[in-house]
């Protein structure tokens, strides 16, 4: 992926090369901002007259790269509450590291080394995040498993837009990489959720008792889990 001229334009964009595309595509999102996507040996200038000629359909969409822009802003610290941890953030522009680097120090410091490029700090941020949220979370479901002598088959890791997790009739177990933003008790009551629909894979009165032999407060933690969305970073 490279970068077009930005200055020729009101709005960011990035012009992506794929082999598998055999004209020119346009897509915008709140996640990935717009995106021109090219065959290969595809010119700037015909890929910026693309752009030009879709300059209506954009604008009409502008609530969307907008949204985007929002999500661009460099946090300075990162809080995951169930391992009550507080990570504040440097910033070194190398332009000499070819690879962006993220080094943890002592008192919770992370500190990012690379290029003076937003969006791939993010990017990178996210990835720690990611990582961070897999080790807990797949230790926290094992312990939560063995408690409640629940068993799921597999376990895998999403960025799942609308739900925290999803279970199968395999038992495979899917988790947003989102909870770990969230509070343990309520880390806990999902992971138990899914737990229970090894059971029944549904949510009959008989999912809901299983749910409630774990977590009593279960109906408050449905509530409260419908205002959470404050506690995940939009930058995230």
């Amino acid at each position: 992926m490279f970068n077009s001229n930005k200055l020729e334009f009101s709005f960011p964009y990035k012009i992506q090369v794929s082999k598998r595309t055999k004209r020119l595509n346009l897509k915008i999102s709140a996640e990935q901002g717009i995106q021109l996507i090219v065959p290969p040996f595809t010119s700037k200038t015909e890929a910026l007259t693309f752009l030009q000629e879709n300059i209506v359909w954009i604008e009409k969409n502008q609530h969307l790269w907008q949204q985007y822009q929002n999500k661009t802003t460099l946090p300075d610290k990162i809080h995951f509450p169930a391992l009550q941890q507080y990570w504040n953030i440097e910033y070194i522009d190398n332009v000499i590291n070819k690879r962006p680097l993220i080094i943890e120090r002592p008192e919770y410091t992370l500190v990012y080394f690379g290029k003076n490029d937003d969006i791939l700090k993010i990017t990178q941020l996210r990835r720690w995040c990611q990582n961070k949220a897999r080790q807990f979370l797949r230790q926290r479901m094992l312990a939560l498993s063995t408690q409640c002598q629940l068993h799921f088959n597999k376990l895998s890791f999403r960025n799942q837009r609308t739900v925290w997790g999803s279970c199968t009739e395999a038992k495979n177990i899917s988790l947003n990489y989102k909870l770990i933003f969230l509070p343990l008790h309520l880390i806990d009551y999902i992971l138990v959720h899914e737990l229970a629909h090894t059971i029944h894979l549904n949510h009959s009165h008989h999912f809901w008792g299983l749910v409630e032999d774990f977590i009593p407060n279960y109906k408050e933690c449905c509530q409260k889990l419908r205002l959470i969305e404050k506690l995940i970073p939009n930058w995230f």
